[in-house]
């Protein structure tokens, strides 16, 4: 399966990360199986956050998910959090509310680190 395609659940309640799951789609739950189980867990949506893969690896080979923080350049201490917006994913700087296409620059960047995520590394926003 392409990594595009790979999800992972933040469960709020557990404070916990889920990697690599199956997703299900119900009226008001969302269900997801965990690599190597037969049953859905399902959740009222208000319970966990489904995050996407953008497709793209950090410099370290980390795929990077919707809502991670991430730094570009080995020097650099401007912190982007990856966001889903419609159709595409974009990057909000920290302090600033427009979001950048940074993926368009990607190439030319050198070097971006996921230094953490919006869930388990908050005082990084």
């Amino acid at each position: 399966m392409h990594e595009r395609f790979t999800f992972r659940v933040w469960h709020k309640e557990k404070k916990h990360m889920y990697e690599n799951v199956a997703i299900g789609v119900g009226e008001s739950k969302i269900g997801y199986k965990l690599s190597g189980k037969k049953r859905y867990m399902w959740e009222d949506t208000t319970r966990i956050e489904v995050m996407q893969c953008t497709g793209y690896k950090d410099s370290n080979g980390k795929l990077i998910f919707d809502g991670d923080i991430v730094k570009f350049g080995k020097r650099g201490n401007q912190l982007y959090t990856v966001k889903w917006d419609d159709y595409r994913f974009l990057f909000a700087k920290k302090g600033n509310k427009r979001l950048q296409d940074k993926f368009a620059q990607w190439k030319s960047v050198g070097y971006v680190e996921i230094v953490g995520n919006i869930f388990e590394d908050p005082e990084l926003v």
